[in-house]
């Protein structure tokens, strides 16, 4: 009778998940019904997971007095949880989570004493959490997130003993984090994030080593965190403490926790610089620092290697698991290392945005291809946007607004057909043609605001029409060479040195074999790096000519259109660099004794 109770009290059972329970057939046989094969007619469990049930449940529930275990997670219960249900002495395990039981706790669970799972989360209760639930000492997991509950955490709760999982996220708590707490030593997860707690983390819970995952998230907690954390917390996965007031450094055994897959300090007052020494963090997915007080440049990146070459760090290459990298919000500043943004693991976002960084977007951006969102805003970049990013093929958002790029949008943006947020509003000095393909068709999509020498692109972002541009000459008057050495900075920058030689072609045959340096005078070109990296399209491999041992030469035209110039690149990480360097200056030099050409000096 007390299942039939039940089943009339489903409003809803579009699955026919209940479509058994009739008295054709012994209800030991009813789907989601199993009986004891000691007590033959005796009700044991009731599993009815994920049904689409709707209504509420009925009190004659608490008549199933040899029922263990009842299961009713995901479905859409509503109303109370009522009272009878601390009837059933027998009860060890139950599950009411995801649907939508108002009311209160009910008291009564209390006489349930071989209670050892209890999992109410994802609920409408309402009232406290109520302080009888200390005396259910065989409690293993107690799961009350995501309701509307209110008040404290009880101190009662230190009495359980043996719990492993206490999760008690989102729930409206506030006050103190209980002291008692500590008691928990079987602790595995505690969760604690999304409420109103306040004051200080009971130092206790920091050497509860058994814990993996220990957030505490989204409260109004403060303090400091223990410097030897990483040691009193061996077993760590999940650290995530972000949007706190926590204050100091980041402790430095952080960087020991070769079992973290996620750490999260961001919005906090953190202050100091990042962690070092971090080759051991080889399992670390998500990594967010934002919204500190992080002082200092990149440098912490050379720190987790002992090399200094430029290829990517032995530590960052074990990277393959990290899915987020996120130090938006700080103090940092100097250029961006290529080794930081070539993380291809990353897929989730890439955030820098709200430093104070300076310099060019590492061409090395292009190997994030699975990533989905890279924000680089609201710093002090500079030089060309790479065009690089158009093999970021999985690119949905893409934000460089409030930096100082210029030159053209590249057109290769225009071919990342996934992407449906591009900000590059506020660079001022973006100048060109808008492409009118891909994203650039989408006004809602764009934000170009504040680059006014920018024109053409679709007509409802009313800019002016571009200008027809010269046509490029079929023979060019002059030919620039260039030498680039590249330098060991924490990334591949190229730095422009020293030597620019220019060969100037004559209709005419100089009839003087000598030519005094006096004739140079007044005829010496000075150009940028940037003159250089806009000629070669960003040293773009469309324009390589040629690579050998010491480094790889690319062709390009100057903005006059008529000047070609080659560029050397030299990698000074291979041994003799700098002689074949000084060897090939000498023997340019030479050239200048040839009649037929013209050698200026360019420094």
């Amino acid at each position: 009778m007390a299942l039939l109770a039940l089943k009339a009290a489903i409003d809803d059972d579009a699955s026919g998940a209940l479509r058994s329970w009739n008295e054709t057939m012994h209800y030991c046989r009813w789907e989601g019904v199993t009986c004891s094969r000691r007590h033959r007619d005796r009700v044991v469990s009731i599993n009815l997971r994920s049904q689409g049930l709707v209504g509420s449940l009925s009190p004659h529930l608490g008549n199933l007095s040899f029922l263990r275990s009842i299961i009713l997670q995901n479905n859409n219960f509503r109303g109370q949880i009522p009272e009878e249900i601390g009837r059933l002495r027998r009860l060890e395990y139950l599950e009411f989570s995801n649907n939508s039981f108002g009311g209160e706790i009910p008291r009564n669970l209390t006489q349930c004493r071989n209670l050892y799972y209890l999992n109410l989360i994802g609920n409408d209760l309402t009232g406290t959490v109520v302080p009888e639930l200390g005396s259910l000492s065989k409690l293993e997991a107690l799961g009350l997130s995501r309701n509307r509950l209110s008040g404290t955490i009880p101190p009662s709760i230190g009495n359980l003993t043996l719990l492993n999982r206490l999760s008690l996220v989102d729930c409206g708590l506030e006050g103190q984090i209980p002291g008692s707490l500590v008691q928990l030593q079987r602790l595995i997860l505690l969760q604690l994030a999304g409420n109103r707690l306040i004051g200080h983390i009971p130092s206790g819970l920091f050497n509860i080593s058994t814990i993996f995952i220990f957030a505490v998230r989204s409260n109004r907690l403060e303090g400091t965190i223990p410097p030897d954390v990483a040691f009193t917390l061996p077993n760590v996965r999940n650290l995530d403490l972000g949007e706190n007031q926590f204050t100091g450094e980041i402790p430095s055994s952080l960087s020991n926790a070769s079992s973290l897959t996620a750490i999260n300090l961001s919005s906090n007052n953190f202050t100091g610089l990042m962690m070092n020494n971090c080759e051991r963090l080889t399992n670390l997915e998500y990594f967010f620092l934002s919204g500190n007080n992080f002082l200092g440049d990149f440098s912490f990146i050379s720190s987790l290697t002992n090399c200094t070459s430029l290829q990517v760090p032995a530590s960052f290459s074990n990277y393959r698991n990290l899915l987020t990298f996120d130090l938006s919000h700080n103090n940092l500043n100097g250029e961006i290392p290529g080794e930081i943004i070539s993380l291809s693991s990353v897929s989730i976002s890439f955030s820098l945005a709200y430093n104070t960084l300076t310099g060019p977007i590492p061409p090395e951006v292009g190997l994030l291809r699975n990533l989905a969102d890279l924000d680089l805003s609201n710093n002090m970049l500079s030089g060309f946007i790479p065009n690089t990013l158009s093999t970021c093929v999985s690119l949905q958002r893409l934000h460089l607004e409030g930096n100082s790029f210029d030159g053209e949008i590249p057109e290769g943006i225009s071919a990342l057909s996934g992407l449906q947020d591009l900000d590059l509003s506020r660079n001022n000095m973006l100048q060109g043609e808008v492409p009118s393909s891909g994203v650039f068709k989408n006004r809602s999509a764009i934000s170009i605001d504040g680059n006014n020498d920018l024109c053409g692109g679709i007509s409802e972002l009313k800019l002016h029409t571009c200008p027809s541009s010269r046509p490029i000459k079929r023979k060019f008057k002059r030919v620039l060479i260039i030498v680039i050495p590249t330098v060991v900075v924490g990334s591949l920058f190229f730095i422009l040195m020293g030597l620019v030689y220019v060969f100037v072609h004559k209709r005419r045959t100089l009839a003087k074999s000598r030519t005094s340096m006096e004739s140079f005078k007044g005829q010496f070109m000075r150009l940028s790096y940037r003159d250089l990296l806009q000629a070669s399209d960003g040293f773009s491999e469309a324009n390589l000519i040629g690579a050998g041992r010491f480094g790889s030469v690319y062709k390009g035209i100057l903005t006059d259109g008529e000047t070609m110039v080659a560029v050397k690149v030299l990698n000074l990480n291979v041994k003799g660099t700098s002689k074949s360097f000084m060897a090939e200056c000498n023997a340019l030099r030479g050239i200048r004794q040839k009649p037929s050409q013209n050698i200026e000096h360019l420094f």
